[in-house]
């Protein structure tokens, strides 16, 4: 977590406020886990992947009740071609706008 928050603050020190991570499941949790995320986009496609060896979007632990899990707030929906891209923050970011 040190390492991230120093490369973070150091970003911030250069004049970069906003930083895109795209890496997978198990970087998403590990990101949210060390509490460095305030925002996340979803894009939802028309499809549905099941069955027991299919890969969720964030990996880490399991929720132990549905009023456990992540929530987000302020939730926009935008339309893209057949996708719908989701976009939340977390519940707990405190905004200055």
């Amino acid at each position: 977590k040190e390492q991230w928050q120093t490369f973070l603050d150091d970003l911030g020190e250069s004049g970069i406020t906003s930083l895109l991570v795209e890496g997978g499941g198990e970087l998403a949790a590990k990101l949210l886990e060390f509490d460095l995320v305030d925002k996340v986009v979803f894009f939802q496609a028309p499809k549905i992947l099941g069955g027991s060896k299919s890969r969720s979007v964030i990996a880490g632990k399991n929720p132990d009740t549905l009023a456990s899990a992540i929530e987000l707030s302020h939730l926009q929906y935008k339309r893209i071609g057949n996708d719908q891209m989701i976009i939340g923050y977390l519940s707990d970011v405190h905004r200055f706008s």
